[in-house]
């Protein structure tokens, strides 16, 4: 037994979300619940790799600091993605995708560190979830289905409630999935989700930051984005995080703009 489909947590809005193994879900330890503020039990064996990521989850767990938790959140996401193909059953690979998704939205909303998401993969992570969801081998009933609906569009609406650009649109993917799962419960998951992704056209870039009173004029070249924030903000170590998101065609300068704005980077 993996997904304990008899004893749920509480998810957002008090849906009820199945446990894993002996320590997958809130407050789930050593095969029991605790309490918020009560040490987990860790002296029970995990049922498997998966069960064991999610293990040293709580252990980071118990301590209160809020960027440590996120960190823990994203060293979590990490671990599932580069778990061996056959390490769980298909229900450890629906029920690892789908902790994927959740850890995203404890760093954004439940930690309040959403900007710790623009140094990562998002669109590989997000894939990467859909891929051992959709490879799962759980059938769910109708009323299952009807669940995970409920759930899905709850989330969607707790990370638009954020009101960040890279929440805004990882809900937006959100609800488009939710809209994709037909009658037979079948996601289509890869067309919904595969070209997730925060970076912008250019266009839409500089509209974007010219709405946050930057003067695009002395943006030369989209390709050493880097070396203008340096310039611009006299702050090498946000020119560092610029640095290290993704290469990809469009330079990130929406996704920018409206984080560094949140701390009056702009002035504005």
């Amino acid at each position: 037994m993996q997904i304990n489909w008899l004893i749920p947590f509480e998810g957002p809005e008090g849906f009820p979300i199945p446990t894993y193994g002996k320590y997958g879900g809130v407050n789930w330890s050593g095969g029991k619940f605790v309490a918020d503020t009560e040490p987990g039990d860790y002296s029970v064996q995990p049922e498997d790799p998966l069960d064991r990521k999610f293990r040293k989850h709580d252990m980071a767990y118990d301590q209160p600091d809020k960027l440590l938790r996120a960190f823990a959140d994203i060293k979590l996401i990490k671990g599932i993605q580069g778990l061996d193909e056959n390490a769980v059953t298909g229900e450890g690979d629906a029920y690892g995708g789908a902790a994927i998704l959740a850890m995203l939205y404890q760093v954004a909303v439940v930690n309040k560190h959403p900007e710790l998401l623009l140094t990562l993969d998002i669109e590989g992570i997000v894939n990467d979830a859909v891929d051992l969801i959709h490879q799962g081998s759980i059938t769910p009933e109708p009323n299952e289905v009807a669940g995970l609906v409920s759930w899905l569009g709850e989330l969607s609406v707790a990370l638009a409630s954020v009101n960040h650009p890279i929440t805004d649109r990882l809900a937006e993917e959100l609800a488009d999935l939710v809209e994709s799962i037909g009658p037979n419960g079948e996601p289509v998951f890869p067309i919904v989700l595969a070209d997730v992704s925060f970076d912008f056209g250019t266009e839409e870039a500089l509209a974007l930051l010219a709405q946050k009173g930057v003067n695009v004029e002395k943006i030369a070249d989209f390709g050493k984005l880097g070396d203008f924030v340096e310039d611009f903000l006299g702050g090498k170590g946000v020119a560092d995080l610029v640095d290290a998101l993704p290469d990809g065609d469009h330079a990130p300068l929406a996704v920018l703009a409206d984080k560094l704005s949140e701390f009056h980077c702009f002035g504005v």
